[in-house]
């Protein structure tokens, strides 16, 4: 029964995106259609044209995205790029999200994201919501590599449509260490693509309920795929940008909705861990380039994860200080 439910909520979830990635482009289609129409003196018929045309390519933009998402469930497969459009789409939503799951975003550091060279972006890992903060944070877009558990089922195609694509990790270490390599050679082959590539991911593989940043959490996959890079670009530039993520844990100057809405999801999910909070801070430490990395994989790792601790320290000084944190609002 329970694999029966989890089919129908894959089929409904994937419902669901269509009728949204039809209903967005229908919209501004239809008032397309209703300009072109008066000047014919047609105004009904042309932005009845134009949602259904709107609408049936947004269809079947979300199905080309499903198709790369089944794809995605083959170790290492990395899908298309996603369109300016489709990369402005995905950072609109992860505001929306945002705004609704956790409250306001706050960030901190964001001019230091821009480096003149390839850039793999490494925030901390606690909430089911990273995602959204990480894209806030940063002020451009990325490719995100994800656990391969996570884009399955419904969220295959919206997966594929943000340009992520998948590793094979449980509770933060490797199922299969033959498709593991597969994805660091893949990964380093998607970073050395471009010059100006950029790239995220989370270094610990995992959530980590109490944001308590051990050693033995982050996984060197990141550091030997950068080596990869490395040495096949001759030594371009290349370097790590370290993130760090808080969420306020009380309801310290937030507003009534922000207050309805964590007691409503209270009520509504058992597992808290990953629902809505009360805000977020988020600092953007500087790039660190790669060259000044230790040539170790797990001391590279591990004096990025000081780092982030450091800056995770920031956040949670900032967040205490909201009124004097001079941070920037994003949501």
């Amino acid at each position: 029964m329970s694999k029966l439910k989890q089919a129908v909520g894959n089929i409904f979830g994937t419902l669901v995106f269509e009728a949204f990635a039809a209903a967005l482009t229908a919209l501004p289609m239809a008032g397309l259609g209703a300009l072109a129409g008066w000047i014919f003196g047609m105004v009904a018929t042309g932005a009845l044209w134009g949602a259904a045309i709107g609408g049936a390519a947004g269809a079947a933009r979300m199905f080309f995205w499903y198709i790369h998402g089944w794809r995605l469930q083959r170790i290492g497969y990395i899908p298309p790029e996603p369109s300016k459009l489709e990369k402005a789409m995905y950072r609109w939503a992860c505001r929306i999200i945002a705004r609704i799951a956790l409250g306001p975003v706050k960030v901190i550091g964001a001019e230091n994201a821009h480096f003149d060279g390839r850039l793999l972006i490494l925030p901390n890992h606690q909430h089911g919501m990273d995602f959204a903060c990480a894209r806030l944070g940063i002020p451009f877009s990325f490719r995100q590599i994800g656990a391969a558990k996570e884009v399955k089922g419904w969220r295959a195609g919206p997966s594929a449509g943000a340009g992520a694509f998948a590793v094979p990790v449980m509770g933060g270490r490797s199922t299969d260490p033959a498709a593991s390599q597969l994805v660091i050679e893949n990964s380093a082959k998607l970073l050395k693509q471009r010059r100006h590539r950029k790239v995220g991911m989370f270094p610990q593989g995992k959530l980590v309920w109490d944001n308590i940043l051990r050693p033995e959490d982050f996984r060197t996959g990141a550091m030997r795929m950068l080596r990869l890079v490395w040495e096949d670009t001759g030594h371009e530039p290349l370097a790590v940008l370290p993130v760090a993520i808080y969420y306020w844990p009380t309801a310290k100057n937030v507003t009534l909705y922000r207050r309805f809405m964590v007691w409503l999801w209270k009520k509504l999910f058992a597992d808290y861990n990953s629902q809505p909070k009360y805000g977020a801070t988020v600092v953007v430490g500087k790039p660190i380039e790669f060259a000044s990395l230790p040539e170790n994989p797990r001391a590279a790792i591990e004096m990025v994860r000081v780092t982030i601790e450091g800056l995770l320290d920031q956040a949670v000084a900032a967040t205490n200080t909201q009124s004097d944190c001079g941070c920037k609002h994003r949501s």
